[in-house]
């Protein structure tokens, strides 16, 4: 118990699952950030849940079987909320051997990073002016005077 507090705290969302893909603990930020509740997903494979959204899918090691022990991974994606917004994260999956017979398990870390992604490509939006690229100031200021002015929609 004291366990899943713990990791109820975390900003990270972390969710573990079975070599079957049953999803066996989901923490509230994973809810968070997916948009799913805990009691959606624990028991249920993870792709009928997570794989819709593109969370996993393609990229999972575990797509048709279990291979037995994982060395750790990381990859970001891109993925659609349970109520389809767009989301970036950084993903770090892992296998943990269970020991003495039991099957291996997969632990998974997601980290939003939506604004973060957001903000860089806007930075890097504002470096550019079509195919030129340019970080100094003198060139900011040519880039800014020739960029035509933006308006908020009504």
């Amino acid at each position: 118990e004291r366990l899943f507090k713990v990791l109820d705290s975390l900003e990270d969302g972390i969710y573990v699952h079975d070599e079957h893909r049953r999803v066996l603990l989901f923490n509230r930020a994973a809810e968070r950030i997916t948009g799913y509740s805990k009691e959606e997903v624990l028991g249920r494979d993870c792709h009928e849940i997570l794989g819709r959204s593109g969370l996993c899918g393609s990229l999972c090691r575990f797509r048709e079987d279990s291979p037995g022990l994982l060395s750790r991974y990381e990859q970001e994606v891109r993925f659609a909320t349970r109520d389809g917004e767009d989301r970036r994260v950084e993903m770090a999956v892992s296998s943990m051997a269970m020991g003495s017979g039991r099957p291996t398990q997969v632990i998974a870390r997601i980290r939003d990073v939506t604004e973060v992604v957001t903000l860089r490509e806007k930075l890097d939006g504002r470096r550019r002016f079509h195919d030129m690229i340019g970080t100094s100031p003198p060139m900011q200021e040519v880039f800014d005077t020739i960029r035509p002015p933006t308006t908020p929609c009504s």
